[in-house]
């Protein structure tokens, strides 16, 4: 779903009727109106995500298919203008997953999984008539859930599930070159379903599943993440027994410096990227789970 300037909807969507085809409908003051995107015999628009540029235009990638169909789940983009649908043919093989976005000029982005050995995370993009093709992580079977997001200055950024370790995942690409990082890598099985959002600043804010227990997760990349690592570094040398007790209750404990966020089972230190600084107090540190404490 998108959403133009004037309020109005927008939704792709896969439409089975015995046979898939990938579908558009948009609501105005006069009501709904549907149409046909790509109606071909390989039944088309799975895995399909949808964008409008500044006219209000819809772009959409998806999947071409069912991958046991004759085009094997190809990569598809297909835009609307002036009433009429223009479709290209991105990446052959099997691709799933894919997340759509435009920058400043209209230009399609797109992330996506490729479904064949060696299990990658994909990314691609047109500027003027030629798509390029770039590999962002693998190996192992990585790049499922993907959400895509462009930067202030159109660079892109990913949030991605890593099937093999069942970890949440991020990668950033600047100046030609992609960063990764490992989100959450908590034990068991987390970072499913991923949706990544930016601030004003551009910073990643990140929505999960985490299987395990069920949860709802978000994590967040921001200045207090950056103090709380500086912070950490010196409770370390100058509190050592604030993280002590941080670890050996594996729940909540909270330092004057530092809060660790609750995550019964789990090293807090797994979770160090949503530590948040109180103040800068020096040894005044509480165990929440056994109320012991000391100053």
């Amino acid at each position: 779903i998108a959403l133009d300037a004037g309020g109005d909807v927008h939704i792709t969507y896969l439409h089975d009727t015995g046979g898939y085809n990938l579908k558009y409908a948009r609501k105005s003051t006069a009501g709904w109106v549907i149409e046909d995107v790509d109606g071909g015999s390989a039944e088309p628009g799975t895995w399909n995500s949808l964008a409008l540029d500044a006219a209000g235009n819809p772009h959409v990638s998806y999947q071409d298919g069912v991958p046991s169909g004759p085009t094997h789940g190809d990569l598809m983009y297909a835009r609307r203008v002036s009433g009429v649908w223009t479709i290209d043919r991105v990446d052959t093989g099997t691709n799933s997953y894919t997340s759509l976005a435009l920058d400043s000029g209209g230009n399609p982005r797109i992330s996506y999984h490729n479904d064949e050995s060696p299990y990658s995370l994909k990314f691609a993009s047109k500027t003027g008539g030629s798509w390029t093709i770039e590999t962002v992580d693998l190996p192992g079977d990585t790049g499922w859930f993907t959400s895509l997001a462009l930067g202030p200055a159109g660079e892109p950024q990913i949030s991605y599930y890593y099937a093999s370790a069942g970890d949440l995942r991020y990668a950033a690409r600047s100046s030609g070159v992609w960063v990764k990082q490992t989100v959450d890598g908590a034990a068991g099985d987390v970072g499913r379903w991923t949706s990544l959002a930016l601030d004003s600043a551009g910073r990643p804010r990140i929505s999960y599943y985490d299987v395990t227990t069920g949860g709802l997760r978000f994590a967040t990349d921001d200045a207090s993440t950056r103090a709380a690592t500086s912070q950490l570094q010196r409770v370390m040398m100058e509190d050592p027994p604030a993280l002590f007790l941080a670890w050996s209750e594996r729940s909540r404990a909270i330092s004057r410096r530092v809060q660790v966020p609750a995550s019964p089972g789990r090293d807090p230190f797994q979770t160090l990227w949503r530590w948040r600084i109180e103040n800068d107090q020096r040894r005044q540190y509480a165990c929440g789970q056994c109320g012991r404490g000391r100053r």
